[in-house]
């Protein structure tokens, strides 16, 4: 799913930073060289006692951007429908 050119770092970047603008989205990184395996991304709605998880993605860290780059995609769809 990766676009031409762009590093999965690049590709959930542009998916993820207008839908935070607009849904308010926060996000949590985490990766280490020492145990690549335990990397995941955690993305959230809201803020404060109203936050909410919607996803965390685990594993290797550009295989945690391309997942998060699909479930956001997903979180869009559902926005839309909403």
């Amino acid at each position: 799913m990766t676009k031409k050119g762009m590093t999965p770092h690049d590709e959930f970047y542009s998916v993820y930073e207008p839908l935070r603008k607009k849904y308010g989205l926060t996000c949590h990184i985490s990766g280490t060289l020492l145990s690549p395996d335990d990397d995941y991304i955690e993305v959230f709605e809201g803020a404060g006692s109203n936050k909410k998880l919607i996803f965390k993605e685990r594993g290797e860290l550009n295989d945690c951007y391309r997942q998060a780059a699909i479930s956001l995609g997903k979180y869009k769809e559902f926005k839309r429908k909403v």
